[in-house]
């Protein structure tokens, strides 16, 4: 009995630690996972940590994420949100991936002002 108590006991102990699992976080999640951006465009960041390397993408052309990948830890990225040339909001999706761990921020942007002239250089630039 004490024989096989010692062996259960052994085997246990040979499982280790398992390894965490790939995890991207936001580091300030006060508007959950989305961001609005003015029609007449401006420069977004966001702010997050991952514990593998990871990589940003947006599925827009008008909504441009840099830099496009990084190593693990701390990291900050811009979004570029271009001008709005139409008079409806429209929106994109950014993904955020580290491992098998991934993270999507929708960006709405307001509709157009077709009477501005401002362009993507009189950008406003937010924090996120």
């Amino acid at each position: 009995m004490l024989l096989a108590l010692f062996s259960l006991f052994a085997l246990s102990a040979c499982g280790g630690d398992s390894p965490e699992p790939d995890k991207v976080t936001l580091a300030n999640t006060a508007n959950g996972s989305s961001l609005s951006a003015d029609g007449d465009g401006e420069r977004l960041s966001i702010s997050f940590t991952a514990n593998k390397d990871w990589t940003a993408t947006s599925n827009q052309s008008w909504c441009v994420v840099s830099p496009t990948s990084g190593v693990s830890g701390s990291a900050n990225i811009q979004v570029n949100v271009a001008k709005n040339e139409v008079a409806q909001q429209r929106t994109a999706n950014i993904t955020l991936t580290a491992g098998t761990a991934s993270v999507s921020i929708t960006v709405t942007q307001k509709k157009g002002n077709l009477n501005s002239g401002a362009g993507t250089e009189d950008m406003d630039h937010k924090e996120w």
